[in-house]
């Protein structure tokens, strides 16, 4: 018999507990189906006033800009636009390579227009 051979039996247990770790079995893994329950939020009427107050007046805000763009002249924004171009010039925006510049006017958000239909008089 060659020392790698097990012949005993009480050699085959040595044997295979040193190859089989046996012992506490391994932790179940977490099911990714598995469908929690959303965990339940408690609101309160004063947290929905302070929501809805600022509802209203992210609606007055976007009526107001609305507003400003409508009534703003035409020769403001042709100014507007040159002063971009100039801008974009000035910094050689659209040669480099190395950097990354943008001009550009802030978009604001405005509210969509409502019609209003009224009877013809």
């Amino acid at each position: 018999m060659q020392g790698n051979e097990v012949s005993t039996p009480q050699n085959l247990d040595n044997y295979l507990s040193n190859k089989i770790n046996i012992g506490s079995p391994p932790d179940k893994p977490k099911n990714p189906w598995k469908i929690c329950e959303a965990p339940i939020a408690s609101s309160s009427p004063k947290s929905k006033a302070i929501e809805f107050n600022q509802i209203l007046a992210d609606q007055k805000k976007q009526k107001d800009d609305f507003s400003r763009i409508m009534t703003k002249p035409l020769a403001l924004t042709q100014l507007e636009d040159k002063a971009i171009e100039e801008l974009e010039r000035f910094y050689n925006v659209h040669e480099i390579d190395d950097e990354w510049i943008t001009v550009r006017r802030i978009e604001l958000q405005v509210s969509s227009p409502q019609w209003i239909h009224t009877a013809p008089k």
